[in-house]
């Protein structure tokens, strides 16, 4: 709860899933990398309560306690393709090397859209992000370097949304 507050949460995951029904992508299955406490499930559940959701993250914690999988971005694997494949905040914890690991997995699994959520540079620049809610920890890598890493595997549509460079979707 300290990134963002339930508020501020449930404005974005009304976004993303409107932003999708104007693509016409229904999100049937969604893949939640880094999901934390599962909030996206929630979301999901009160927008269409038969999707079906995977959690991933890495804690073995929160995947005891809330029946999540235990893997990460990169490492996880699943022979399913997914109609949304949401990886918000995760990214920036990662190496460069890392975070192309972790698209090209996403784009391995994606078949719909995905929702990508990081922190650049600039933004902790330019004052984007609160800095008494922000992890100090992160990696901030500069928005051009986000850009052409996820370009190899996407479009961007706007607003944190990307579809795969192959996809029939138009934007």
């Amino acid at each position: 709860s300290r990134a963002s507050s339930p508020e501020e949460f449930t404005r974005l995951s009304r976004f993303v899933l409107s932003y999708l029904e104007y693509l016409e992508i229904q999100p049937r299955s969604v893949l939640d990398l880094g999901c934390g406490l599962g909030r996206w499930r929630e979301a999901l559940r009160a927008y269409d309560a038969t999707v079906q959701y995977t959690g991933v993250d890495v804690s073995p914690y929160l995947c005891a306690q809330y029946g999540w999988i235990e893997s990460s971005a990169t490492d996880f694997r699943s022979k399913q393709k997914y109609d949304l494949v949401v990886c918000q905040d995760v990214l920036p914890y990662l190496t460069p090397r890392g975070i192309r690991d972790a698209l090209a997995n996403i784009a391995r699994h994606c078949r719909g859209a995905v929702y990508l959520q990081v922190l650049t540079q600039e933004d902790w620049d330019k004052d984007h992000c609160d800095p008494d809610r922000t992890d100090h920890t992160m990696n901030r890598l500069e928005a051009h370097w986000y850009r052409k890493a996820i370009s190899r595997h996407f479009i961007n549509c706007g607003g944190g949304l990307f579809i795969p460079n192959n996809s029939e979707v138009v934007v």
